[in-house]
């Protein structure tokens, strides 16, 4: 530029030589140098252009937007056609909440250039951060037109259209823009962010490996494309190069702990996680992450304590909402409103704000048309689960009631394939969103959406929180409660739920014959002879998942094991593989005064395997406060007594609810010394053992635990009530 007008030769020489140290400064990104230096020429030279221009884009640069809105003002004043300035100053005011501004400012810079990309891309940013998204779209098509070599214009396409769920045009438009620059710093972290979001199996980018290991930013990408495709060791490797270029970095210790705990290091994973959260006390993800390792190393309330911080952090954090409720669940034994107001926590958050935006219902309300009936299940193949529900499909009556699964598991196996056969239509859940699962279940005129898996492992709750079906309920594979106003019923049955504490639930209560019923999926051995003939001595077992086991279960065992002073103690399941978990329970019982070589451990095997090892026990002890489901009903139908101890909440009842649905209320404790005295007198009677090997499995059979098809009747004619109260009911204004 030409000096001031009027300057004097030496004075002009000086305002150049201010200039360009200014603009070297700017260029290296040396804003503070920028803003003093703009400040001087600005005094010295208040004609000349470049002491606002640089004096607002320090500004701005150093989050000031007011001051910079003011000084690039005044160089447009100076300069009112120049796009740069025009644009700056639009991105001045953007910052400022000046969108009106804005606007006019980067429709001036685009009349004076109608190709100036940056003016494009600022006017994009603007109509993106106001949710105008086709506006945004637009803007951004017209910047990768005006800088065909440029990847700007298609990389912020490609964020807009993922943020409004066009991921495959998306994953197009990052293509393009990776095309015209294939080391463009920005688009290769998009692209493994996006592969990391959907799992994808492609080639990484040489490009985007090669930044990895330069860039920690990139490295931990990577790590989380590793981490998405379950591939632990390779995740390891780039998350330790992050680490190494910055080894104070929370977010990469807590992905190389998740990477670890997934391999089954836990105590290398433990270390990452603690590492984590030292560095960034409030990190809610790693509290969070530490307390499902901690859940898995059998520690519970250490678990809970840790999803406590997680929402001390960030008190709306869903995934430790929900665990902190799953960790309740295996800890409280005294309080069902403590349990519920733990689900309605996650609810009013995640859940309830939903209401507003519930759909209308054109369903056919005739109260006795068939129905339509979804099934939403993360367990839909070879699970314990699966067990429990699969007579709803093997024994509906296909002239009252169509079923559309509703899977949440991508496997797909034998149980899957019957299930499916039950179906008229089998919809992989797990590809969809919330948004887009919702929408296909009102899409295919579900009448009553029938929820499997409550808080457990791939619970689909913000699908429930959508209402997609006019009546929705709970229950079966994890039948806590949801702590959703969308779930009008919770299926339960009176001693697994008594009266009292059915105001704590959000849900309306429906009572089925028991709560959890037995599938006959597969056939079963016959029960062998009690072992203690051929033994010597008693057998009791424990084939539930370690976690389960409380010290106060193991001190009521070793109680017991010192009363019975020639019995054994069968652990069995896939937790008692770990090596450092038998020594840890063989040193507790131990300094209970019992001989660890009373002590048996098996690892885990297949359901046969798991079945036949029954056999091996002649007394179930069953864990509390949360009881077994699956397992004791099927030790009871192998012929295997149970003594269980019931307790004041509802996962605390559940033998108790299986027993009494059985006849056999006698193996029913109140308290701790009665389940010692139970335990006792079943394993005093040799031929009371011998007799129920035999009497077990036609009276299991003949109850409501092992009668498919009258169990499901009753299901059914719940589902028929249900839908008669929502047919009769006020239907909403659309």
């Amino acid at each position: 530029m030409a000096h001031t007008p009027g300057t004097p030769p030496d004075a002009a020489a000086s305002e150049r030589a201010l200039t360009q140290r200014v603009a070297q400064a700017a260029q290296r990104g040396a804003w503070d140098e920028a803003a003093q230096l703009s400040a001087v020429l600005r005094r010295s030279a208040p004609a000349r252009l470049e002491g606002w221009f640089y004096g607002g884009a320090a500004a701005l640069a150093q989050s000031r937007p007011g001051e910079a809105a003011a000084l690039l003002a005044r160089a447009v004043e100076l300069a009112p056609r120049n796009p740069d300035l025009l644009t700056h100053w639009g991105a001045a005011l953007s910052a400022c909440g000046d969108a009106p501004g804005a606007e006019a400012a980067f429709a001036r810079a685009l009349e004076a250039n109608s190709n100036h990309e940056a003016a494009l891309l600022n006017w994009g940013n603007l109509h993106r951060a106001q949710g105008r998204l086709e506006s945004a779209q637009a803007c951004y098509e017209r910047a990768a037109q005006a800088a065909p070599q440029s990847p700007l214009g298609p990389y912020n396409l490609s964020i807009t259209l993922r943020d409004a769920g066009c991921l495959a045009a998306a994953q197009e438009a990052l293509e393009r823009a990776l095309a015209r620059a294939p080391e463009h710093r920005q688009s290769l972290l998009a692209w493994g962010g996006m592969a990391a979001a959907r799992a994808s199996d492609e080639a990484l980018p040489p490009a985007l490996a090669e930044l990895a290991r330069r860039d920690v930013e990139a490295a931990l990408i990577v790590g989380n494309l590793h981490l998405a495709r379950s591939q632990w060791s390779a995740a390891e490797e780039a998350l330790r190069t992050a680490l190494e270029l910055d080894p104070k970095h929370p977010q990469a210790h807590n992905n190389l702990g998740n990477a670890l705990r997934q391999s089954g290091r836990l105590e290398a994973a433990r270390a990452c996680y603690a590492q984590a959260v030292t560095l960034e006390i409030g990190y809610a993800d790693a509290w969070n992450n530490l307390g499902l390792l901690l859940r898995e190393m059998n520690q519970p309330s250490q678990a809970l304590a840790c999803y406590e911080q997680a929402l001390k952090a960030d008190p709306q954090h869903a995934e430790a909402l929900l665990n902190r409720v799953f960790a309740l669940d295996l800890t409280e034994s005294e309080s069902v409103a403590r349990l519920q107001a733990a689900r309605r926590d996650w609810a009013a958050i995640h859940g309830d704000p939903w209401m507003a935006r519930w759909p209308h219902h054109a369903n056919d309300r005739n109260p006795e048309r068939p129905l339509r009936i979804g099934y939403l299940s993360a367990d839909l193949r070879r699970h314990s689960a699966a067990f429990v529900f699969a007579s709803l499909f093997l024994h509906h009556d296909p002239e009252q009631f169509t079923l559309i699964a509703y899977a949440g598991n991508a496997q797909r196996d034998e149980i899957s394939q019957r299930l499916a056969a039950c179906c008229a239509d089998w919809v992989e859940a797990w590809r969809l969103d919330d948004d887009a699962l919702a929408q296909r279940i009102q899409d295919d005129r579900i009448d009553i959406l029938v929820d499997l898996s409550g808080h457990s492992r791939g619970r689909r709750l913000g699908v429930l929180a959508r209402k997609p079906a006019p009546v929705q309920m709970s229950g079966w594979g994890y039948p806590g409660g949801t702590g959703l106003r969308a779930v009008d019923w919770l299926l339960a049955d009176p001693e697994w739920l008594p009266a009292a504490p059915r105001a704590h639930y959000a849900e309306r209560i429906a009572d089925l014959p028991c709560v959890l019923h037995l599938s006959d999926l597969e056939p079963m051995p016959d029960p062998a002879p009690p072992p203690c003939v051929l033994n010597g001595h008693i057998t009791f077992g424990a084939f539930h998942r370690a976690v389960k086991n409380t010290p106060e279960c193991y001190a009521l065992w070793a109680r017991l094991l010192r009363l019975a002073p020639t019995a054994h103690l069968l652990f069995k399941g896939p937790d008692w593989e770990s090596e450092p978990l038998r020594q840890q329970v063989s040193d507790l019982f131990a300094a209970q005064r019992i001989d660890p070589a009373r002590l048996d451990f098996l690892g885990g095997g297949d359901r046969q395997s798991h079945l036949r090892a029954l056999g091996r026990v002649d007394i179930l002890l069953d864990a509390f406060p949360q009881n077994g489901g699956v397992g004791v009903m099927e030790a009871l139908r192998m012929g295997v007594p149970v003594a269980a101890l019931r307790g004041a909440v509802p996962f605390s009842r559940t033998s108790a609810s299986l027993l009494r649905a059985l006849g056999r209320e006698a193996w029913i404790a109140d308290d701790a010394d009665a389940y010692v005295d139970i335990a006792r007198r079943l394993a005093s009677d040799i031929k009371l053992l011998a007799r129920e090997r035999h009497l077990l499995r036609p009276a299991f059979d003949a109850s409501p635990l092992g009668d498919g098809p009258a169990y499901v009747r009753a299901a059914q004619a719940h589902y028929r009530r249900a839908w008669r109260v929502w047919a009769h009911s006020r239907p909403l204004q659309g």
